[in-house]
């Protein structure tokens, strides 16, 4: 599937996203659905994970090895 909008600079926690064009308007509290491509970073920080699916909790997964990393 082909989108309007592509994902440049995409370190550990945070990207750009760029609109080849604006074929519709975007406001704060909108959501986008993206991949990332490692979290370990940001995994680190926490004690568990969300999985969600159609905005609603399924599973919390633990973080067992949180703080672990050097």
């Amino acid at each position: 599937m082909s989108h309007p909008w592509s994902t440049t600079r995409v370190p550990d926690e945070f990207g750009v996203i760029s609109f080849a064009e604006a074929t519709r308007s975007y406001k704060i509290g909108d959501r986008l659905e993206l991949v990332v491509p490692h979290c370990d970073p940001v995994v680190n920080l926490y004690d568990q994970i969300h999985g969600v699916r159609h905005d609603r909790v399924e599973v919390v997964w633990p973080i067992t090895a949180r703080g672990c990393s050097q």
